[in-house]
């Protein structure tokens, strides 16, 4: 499964690093508005863009064939990436 997590935060490493520890194994993907190695270095592939460009986070959840988006701050969220990507 590839799991795409919206956000470069506190936040969003603690997901980053919970997704690695299932068992089922998902490959990450971060869409990230500034660089944070803990998470990047958990991640298949990380982007940095702004958070609240839909068409930007839209692409880069195509071309990695991205199955479910965890969306860590509230940006993001009003911009309606969340509804974009689904």
């Amino acid at each position: 499964m590839n799991i795409l997590i919206v956000g470069s935060g506190a936040r969003e490493h603690a997901i980053a690093r919970a997704l690695k520890r299932s068992s089922h194994q998902p490959t990450l993907f971060c869409f990230a508005s500034s660089n944070n190695p803990g998470i990047r270095i958990l991640c298949q592939n990380y982007q940095i863009g702004k958070l609240g460009d839909t068409a930007a986070a839209v692409a880069f959840a195509q071309e990695n064939t991205i199955s479910m988006a965890i969306i860590g701050p509230e940006a993001p969220l009003e911009a309606g990436v969340v509804d974009a990507i689904a």
